[in-house]
């Protein structure tokens, strides 16, 4: 149809009973119901929605200048949409992303072809995912497995764990609560704001991950840091002690995490590097700790109290200046 044509044109449109598998997406749209019109130049949708993904959609919104830039305005609606049914199939035994996806958003875009539309696509609002599941991965262990610097590791931990907590870190996949975040689409790129992905065992604090609807990769900001709850960090402290040295200051292990892939395929590492210099550098302060802390042996002296309420130590002119490791390395 020639917009130039259309845009001199008044009249009213319904649809129903339509289907298309336009989207790239592996589900084909149906039942689609849509009410609109043409008035002065513009498409005034009152509704257009369907099914798709064993969920629903709800389209409300206009196109203004149809016969020049085609500048459209709509709210979409999303709800208990499948994410299996809408993302690339996935590779066998490899992990991948599951659950059940509502969206609500306001979207700006110009023109009616798909290169156009991803050039100018602007769009906000926020998703709740029901149900997620990472299949084929469970976090908590590739995290453990991974620490390879203490040997046999999960098998120790697996000995002292609560049945509850050596249940689940015998489970394939990583089962998570409730995901919920605001959204923001620019172009071809999907950037989730803060996350805090929540699991029994764990959570997942990210400043943002980024997904580019093209390609289906998917990517986590630098801030990317895992931590497991005080009390099962206080089990995995008690099995080996050098845990104490990722803990902060609510006791909670933490450390660093790479998330990417390309969906449906999903890789987390954690930071070894960020791990190895953390314990190196605590292990070092302990160590000069234990070599120039006080001496606390039978020849200490006594302290004593000054008029100020202060304690001090005597001073003679045997005492010892106080000494700095630097001092003792030259």
């Amino acid at each position: 149809l020639d917009p130039k044509n259309i845009a001199r044109s008044d009249l009213e449109i319904e649809l129903s009973k339509g289907s298309t598998d336009i989207l790239p997406v592996s589900s084909s749209v149906d039942n689609i119901e849509m009410k609109a019109a043409l008035d002065k130049g513009a498409v005034l949708v009152d509704y257009l929605k369907g099914s798709i993904a064993g969920g629903t959609f709800l389209v409300k919104g206009n196109i203004s200048n149809i016969s020049t830039t085609q500048d459209s305005s709509f709210n979409i609606s999303l709800k208990d949409i499948n994410l299996k049914k809408i993302l690339p199939e996935e590779t066998s035994h490899k992990p991948f992303f599951e659950g059940t996806l509502g969206a609500t958003l306001s979207s700006k875009f110009k023109g009616f072809d798909k290169t156009k539309i991803f050039e100018t696509l602007s769009a906000k609002g926020n998703i709740d995912i029901k149900d997620p599941v990472l299949k084929n991965m469970n976090i908590l262990r590739v995290v453990l497995d991974q620490l390879n610097m203490f040997p046999g590791l999960t098998r120790k931990l697996e000995s002292k764990l609560p049945d509850y907590y050596k249940k689940v870190l015998e489970e394939e996949n990583t089962y998570f609560k409730p995901i919920s975040s605001d959204l923001n689409i620019k172009g071809s790129k999907i950037l989730l704001n803060v996350l805090n992905i929540r699991s029994d065992t764990f959570f997942v604090a990210t400043k943002g991950i980024s997904l580019d609807m093209n390609t289906y990769d998917l990517a986590a900001s630098s801030y990317s840091n895992i931590f497991i709850p005080k009390d099962l960090s206080d089990v995995f402290i008690d099995t080996v002690k050098e845990f104490s040295y990722l803990t902060n200051k609510d006791g909670m292990i933490t450390m660093p995490l790479s998330i990417g892939g390309r969906l449906p395929n999903i890789s987390i590492i954690p930071d070894m590097d960020y791990v190895l210099n953390k314990l190196a550098v605590s292990k070092g302060q302990e160590l000069l700790g234990n070599i120039f802390g006080n001496d606390s042996s039978e020849e200490s002296t006594p302290s004593v109290e000054n008029n100020k309420g202060e304690t001090s130590q005597p001073q003679d002119e045997g005492a010892r200046k106080e000494v700095k490791p630097g001092e003792v390395l030259l």
